[in-house]
């Protein structure tokens, strides 16, 4: 069997950690991974079409829909929405994602099913806890903050909630959120 996959090396996204851990693991299957310029017997797109299916069966991999009230995600979302249409079949990324994209997108009228991104377990076998002087540690990670990640909103809640003894950790690009009124000795 050949399955199209746009290869993106160096992708550091969580579409980008899915494909490159799928696309072995289809390998492993004994499917061919081929490019689009091949025909093939299933394309695999990301959120939405990016160039003409070379294939007999389509699927669209999704993540959540767009929900920011400050982008027109309307239009945004119309576009995937075209995608689905026209695709044999959908995977979202997780469970979150297939709630929102059936609210915000609509339902497709083909088979869904939920491959979560996953992590690679090589990557946690020689993990060690980390030190903290604060008994309870709150964490929030993304590789960059979009609005969907509501990072202004997870510090005001963390600072409302006003825990005793607790921490709250951000690991990622937070883009202009270094600004004083978000720091405090306990956000990290």
């Amino acid at each position: 069997m050949k399955v199209c996959i746009e290869r993106k090396e160096n992708c550091k996204t969580g579409k980008g950690f899915f494909l490159q851990r799928l696309i072995p693991a289809l390998e492993r299957q004994g499917v061919t991974i081929v490019g689009r310029d091949v025909h093939a017997d299933i394309d695999l797109q990301v959120g939405k079409y990016h160039y003409p299916v070379n294939a007999e069966k389509s699927i669209i991999r999704l993540g959540p829909a767009h929900v920011d009230t400050k982008q027109d995600y309307r239009k945004l979302n119309k576009i995937k929405w075209r995608s689905v249409k026209h695709a044999d079949g959908i995977v979202y990324q997780s469970k979150f994602s297939k709630k929102v994209c059936h609210k915000f997108i609509g339902e497709p009228k083909c088979p869904e099913a939920i491959i979560f991104n996953g992590a690679d377990p090589a990557f946690y076998r020689d993990l060690q806890p980390i030190s903290t002087e604060f008994e309870h540690n709150f964490f929030a990670s993304t590789r960059r903050w979009v609005p969907q990640k509501r990072i202004k909103a997870i510090i005001k809640a963390f600072k409302k909630a006003c825990i005793p003894n607790s921490c709250l950790r951000i690991a990622g690009e937070i883009l202009d959120y270094e600004d004083r009124k978000f720091s405090a000795d306990n956000i990290i």
